[in-house]
C-alpha cells in the first residue's frame, strides 16, 4: 500500500548522510522539552468541544420490547436488535440480532429503510412505528392481529400498514405496544375528539373497546385520551398535557387486573378504560387519581409520575418493585395526607418514569437514574449477590439521561436502556437475546453502550 504520509517525510537519508553538528545535540533535549511544554499551555488555552455522538449514533426516542429493543435516529430510520424469531427486527430475517439492524421497506427483491420515522413501539414479538405522514407500520409475529392488517397470522418479519379506518383523522400523535396488541392516539377533524384505536389481543380487555375479545382491525376507545403505556396485558393512558376538562384529567387503566394493576381497588378486569383511584392516607377516603404528567405500564404493575416528581406505583410487589420498601400488592395509588407515604421512597424530583417485566426506573431532575425492584438478571445494575431491592438504588456511571426503556420476559430476562443527552443509548441486564446491543450474550450490570 502507498504510503500516504511520503509527501511530508522528505527524503530518506542513508545512514550517517546530513549529520547535524556535533555541538547541537546538547542543544535537542532543551528544545524537545520547551516545545512539549508550549503545546500543554496551548491545549489548556483552548476550549475543548464536549464529547458527541459518532454520526451512527444519534438516536432520538428508543423502546424495548419483551426480548429486543428499537431505537429511531436522528435521520428517521428505525434500528433494532435483540430476539428475532418472529421476525419482530424488521431486517427480513428471522435471525436474532446483538447489534442494531435496520428495519427495511420489502418491495419484490429490493429493501429499502422504513424511513421518516418519528416513534417506534417495541411489543412482545412485534415492533410498530409512527411515520410523519401519520400512517403506522406494524412488522413482526401477528398470532393475535397486532399488525392491525385485519387478517391474523402469515405476515411473518414483513412491514405492513395499520388499517387505523374510520372516523377519518387529521394526525398520528402517539403510539405504543404490549405484549400482543397496540394503540394509536389520533387527532380528528374539528368538532371531534381525539380519539384512541387499539388492536390485537383482547381477551383481558386490554383493546378497552368493551368486549373480552381480539381484533386485528383498530377498535375506536372514546374514554381516554393522553399518552399512551402498554403492558404485556393491560393498557393505561395519562391525563393529556393540556387538559380542559376534569375528566380529562384523569389516569385510566384496563385490561388484565392481577394484583391490582389497574389501580381500581379489586383484581377484575375492565373492557373499557377505567379511572385509578388513590387513598388518602390521611383520611383513609378513596377518590380518583390527579395531578399526574405520566403513567407507565409494567408486567403487572403500573407506575404514575406526578407533576410534583413523586411517583406512585400499584400492582404486583413481589420484588419490591412499587419501591415502598414492601412487599405487598397494592390495588390502588396512594397520594397526599398529612404526608407522602406508599409513594416510592426517597425520589422526589422524578422527571420520568419506567416500569419493566419486576423492576422499575425513575429519571431525576438532576438526569440521574434510579431503579427498584427485581435484580435477577442485573437490571438494577447491581452485582448478582443482590436479588431484589424494595427502594430505590443509583445506577453508577449513567449521566445526562432523557429516556428510559424497561422490559423483559420469563424466556428472556429483565434489561434496562437508557438515552443520554448526547443521543448514544446504553442498556444493562439481562443479554441471553443480545438485548444490549453490544454484541454478546454476557448480562452486564454495568450500562454498556449500543454500538450502531
Amino acid at each position: 500500500m502507498p504510503d500516504r504520509h511520503a509527501s511530508v517525510r522528505g527524503p530518506a537519508h542513508p545512514t550517517g548522510s546530513h549529520l547535524a553538528p556535533s555541538g547541537s545535540s546538547a542543544i535537542r533535549p532543551a528544545i524537545r522539552v520547551f516545545v512539549a511544554a508550549l503545546g500543554l499551555v496551548l491545549a489548556a488555552a483552548i476550549p475543548q468541544a464536549a464529547p458527541v455522538a459518532a454520526a451512527g449514533d444519534e438516536v432520538k426516542q428508543i423502546s424495548a420490547g419483551a426480548r429486543h429493543v428499537c431505537a429511531v435516529k436522528t435521520n428517521g430510520t428505525v434500528w433494532c436488535w435483540g430476539f428475532n424469531k418472529q421476525g419482530q427486527l424488521g431486517d427480513g430475517t428471522t435471525t436474532t440480532r446483538r447489534r442494531p439492524v435496520r428495519v427495511n421497506l420489502h418491495m419484490g427483491s429490493t429493501r429499502t429503510a422504513l424511513n421518516n420515522v418519528v416513534q417506534v413501539a417495541a411489543g412482545g414479538n412485534f415492533t410498530c412505528a409512527r411515520r410523519t405522514d401519520h400512517t403506522v407500520w406494524c412488522w413482526g409475529a401477528n398470532g393475535q392481529g397486532q399488525l392491525g392488517t385485519g387478517s391474523v397470522g402469515g405476515l411473518t418479519g414483513v412491514l405492513r400498514q395499520v388499517k387505523l379506518g374510520n372516523p377519518a383523522f387529521t394526525a398520528v400523535t402517539d403510539l405504543s405496544a404490549g405484549g400482543a396488541h397496540a394503540c394509536a392516539a389520533t387527532t380528528q377533524a374539528t368538532g371531534i375528539p381525539r380519539i384512541v384505536r387499539c388492536w390485537g389481543k383482547g381477551t383481558s380487555g386490554q383493546l378497552g373497546h368493551e368486549k373480552y375479545q381480539s381484533s386485528p382491525t383498530p377498535r375506536n376507545l372514546y374514554h381516554t385520551r393522553g399518552p399512551l403505556s402498554l403492558g404485556p396485558d393491560h393498557s393505561c393512558a395519562a391525563p393529556q398535557p393540556s387538559s380542559i376538562t376534569v375528566e380529562q384529567d384523569r389516569v385510566h387503566c384496563w385490561g388484565h387486573n392481577g394484583s391490582g394493576r389497574l389501580g381500581v381497588n379489586d383484581t377484575a378486569k375492565r373492557s373499557v378504560p377505567s379511572n385509578v383511584l388513590r387513598k388518602n392516607v390521611g383520611t383513609g377516603g378513596i377518590s380518583e387519581l390527579t395531578g399526574v404528567k405520566r403513567v407507565a405500564a409494567g408486567r403487572a404493575h403500573t407506575c404514575a409520575v406526578f407533576h410534583n416528581g413523586r411517583i406512585s406505583c400499584w400492582g404486583e410487589n413481589a420484588s419490591g418493585q412499587l419501591g415502598n420498601g414492601n412487599r405487598k400488592v397494592r390495588k390502588l395509588a396512594s397520594d397526599k395526607g398529612t404526608e407522602w407515604r406508599q409513594t416510592v421512597k426517597n425520589v422526589k424530583d422524578a422527571k420520568q418514569v419506567a416500569a419493566g417485566y419486576d423492576h422499575s426506573c425513575a429519571i431525576r431532575k438532576n438526569n440521574i437514574v434510579w431503579c427498584w425492584g427485581s435484580n435477577s438478571h442485573l437490571q438494577l445494575a447491581r452485582k448478582a449477590s443482590v436479588k431484589d431491592k424494595k427502594t430505590r438504588v443509583k445506577v453508577n456511571g449513567l449521566t445526562g439521561v432523557q429516556q428510559l426503556a424497561l422490559n423483559g420476559s420469563k424466556a428472556g430476562g429483565s434489561f434496562s436502556c437508557a438515552r443520554k443527552s448526547d443521543r448514544t443509548v446504553w442498556c444493562w441486564g439481562s443479554n441471553k437475546n443480545g438485548q444490549l446491543g453490544n454484541g454478546s450474550s454476557t448480562n452486564n450490570k454495568s450500562p454498556i453502550r449500543v454500538r450502531f
